[in-house]
């Protein structure tokens, strides 16, 4: 049973959650008819291995039973449709804090196939069946082993006496210049600490905050929210630990840098990190989520507009949450000679604003305003970048990486990627295609300069104006992928809707998937670039990808090492011309669709 799946697992939950109507006399069947819709589907922990469908309905007070249906959709049935399972729902419990009631039902429903459709429907027991809802199966990472957060059971400061109103700015600036551990007092409810200016964490000792799933912190859109400053590059100590806490609207600013002829490149690196910033030291994050932090949109060496660390300290990332924060890089998280491991998280609708990328004209000169890295950015000699057990999606980048974004230099850094979902990540339209100077590519994950391992991992439908999965450069670069899907990317305007491979790249492709990628105005849907490049193509299937230009080969550019074991399908493209014998992608491959 495979790992990443789903629907195909042994047990489904039902989280029904109801909304009740007054009246005494109630018409049951009308009252629930068209009231179904799927809220939410999502992956519980790895290790009870179930699933977790979120289905809502208006409910009657005075009915207590309801029954509701799993179906699966089936071409070869007279309803096209087959009954699965059906769940009766009596004497539903009281959500804490919604105060809505819910049920949790858990049953066994055999074996379900990825990507397929499946539906509910609902009814009082003597009722008529509302509409049927579908929804199709998703594939979500499973979990990562993660670091431990370190305990917060001895706190040394406490934020408040019991109320609201003691929980002020003050109070928790106070705190965190204190260092130690922290927590907060201020009261039973949610509590919101909207901060004025940011808060600065001491530099000499750990400080750990633990919001205890209560507090919020805001940056109120005006300030950063916290910041450990040590003045020192080098400094991998003290460490700022955050736990179970919100950080929400945090904004920073910075001093505005020019080149040489006086032209505007944007805000200086310090003003990265609209609501977490450190220069120097460590900031481990668990359990946390980041909703609208901003930075500065324009500049080529500011990123993270959630967190930003410069430095050869670390930035930890376990559990966390990131949306709709932007920077000019790095539209949730950068770092900057700062390694970065990221756990079991999601980056989801993330932007990196700049754009021109970051690059040096002839005469050296600094140009280019970013936009590289939608989701994540690590620029980084010599430091090692993690992501395990995640999902990035539906970012947006205007230069490079839709996802994320990440560089080195001759081979002294690594990048290492497992048990992931790369999804729906984007790279707009350059505003000018005839600029060369402005790049717009790999609208999932750009990376060059070092050792680049991928694992158990799909990158699913992306895209950007060229090279719609990847793209991976320079000659220092060496690739390991081992059971990765590239499915269903896009490159709009050029070649390689699934991978982009530089001149120089070396390593080996195994057990993977290159399939119904597209080039539609172009060519080589499947992989570009690869020319004598030292790649093996081993136990790879690279299915019905397709592209706009008929001339040329549909699926790869170049011919890989032939390791064994790989499938191509079709050969003979649209025009009647055929990508065999010249044009397969590797020497001995099997020409086959075995997706059959």
């Amino acid at each position: 049973m495979k790992k990443y799946i789903l629907i195909p697992t042994s047990i489904l939950i039902f989280s029904f959650l109801f909304a009740s109507t007054s009246g005494a006399q109630v018409n049951q069947e009308s009252e629930i008819q068209n009231k179904v819709r799927v809220v939410k589907v999502k992956k519980l922990s790895k290790k009870d291995n179930k699933i977790r469908t979120r289905v809502s309905w208006k409910a009657i007070p005075e009915i207590t039973e309801y029954q509701v249906q799993l179906l699966k959709k089936c071409k070869t049935c007279e309803k096209k449709y087959k009954k699965v399972k059906l769940y009766t729902v009596e004497n539903p419990k009281t959500l804490k804090k919604s105060k809505r009631p819910y049920k949790i039902i858990k049953r066994k429903v055999g074996k379900y196939i990825k990507n397929k459709k499946y539906g509910v429907r609902v009814r009082t027991i003597d009722g008529k069946w509302s509409e049927k809802v579908w929804f199709v199966s998703r594939q979500v990472p499973p979990k990562c082993k993660t670091p431990k957060a370190p305990s917060s059971a001895n706190p040394t400061s406490i934020v408040g006496n019991g109320t609201a109103a003691s929980c002020s700015e003050q109070a928790f600036k106070d705190a965190v210049a204190q260092g130690g551990i922290i927590k907060f007092d201020c009261g039973p409810e949610d509590h919101t600490i909207v901060l004025t200016s940011v808060a600065k964490a001491n530099t000499s000792k750990d400080t750990i905050i633990d919001g205890e799933k209560l507090i919020t912190l805001s940056g109120g859109s005006t300030t950063r929210i916290l910041e450990l400053d040590t003045g020192n590059f080098e400094l991998t100590a003290p460490t700022l630990t955050v736990k179970n806490l919100i950080f929400r609207n945090g904004r920073s600013t910075a001093s505005n840098r020019y080149n040489d002829d006086g032209d505007y490149l944007g805000a200086d690196q310090d003003g990265g990190g609209g609501a977490i910033f450190f220069y120097g030291g460590k900031v481990k994050s668990f359990n946390n989520k980041f909703y609208n932090n901003h930075c500065p949109d324009w500049g080529p060496d500011l990123a993270g507009g959630g967190i930003y660390g410069i430095g050869e300290g670390r930035m930890v990332i376990v559990n966390n949450r990131f949306k709709n924060n932007t920077c000019a890089n790095g539209g949730a998280v950068g770092g900057l000679h700062t390694s970065i491991k990221i756990y079991n998280s999601s980056i989801i609708k993330n932007k990196a604003l700049g754009k021109g990328a970051n690059y040096q004209d002839e005469n050296n000169v600094q140009q280019g305003h970013g936009g590289n890295g939608g989701g994540i950015l690590m620029d980084g000699d010599e430091q090692d970048f993690l992501l395990c057990g995640s999902t990035v999606s539906q970012n947006t980048a205007n230069a490079l990486g839709g996802a994320m974004f990440r560089t080195t230099y001759q081979g002294r850094g690594t990048m290492k990627i497992k048990k992931s979902l790369i999804k729906k990540n984007r790279v707009t339209d350059k505003e000018n295609p005839n600029n060369q100077n402005e790049p717009a590519g790999a609208g999932g994950i750009y990376f060059q300069g070092g050792p680049i391992s991928i694992k158990n991992t799909t990158i699913l439908k992306n895209s950007a104006p060229s090279f719609g999965g990847m793209q991976l450069a320079d000659d220092y670069t060496t690739i390991n992928f081992n059971k990765v899907k590239f499915l269903r990317n896009v490159s709009r305007q050029s070649l390689a809707g699934g991978i982009y491979i530089g001149p120089g790249v070396t390593g080996k492709i195994n057990n993977s998937s290159i399939s119904y990628n597209k080039a539609p105005s172009a060519f080589a849907a499947a992989i570009a670039g690869g020319g004598e490049s030292g790649i093996v193509l081993k136990n790879t299937k690279i299915l019905h990808n397709t592209s706009g230009n008929h001339w040329n080969p549909m699926s790869c550019q170049n011919s890989f090492i032939d390791g064994g074991g790989n499938y191509q399908f079709p050969v003979v493209r649209p025009n009647g011309e055929s990508d065999f014998p010249d044009y397969l992608c590797s020497a001995n491959i099997t020409v086959k669709d075995i997706n059959k």
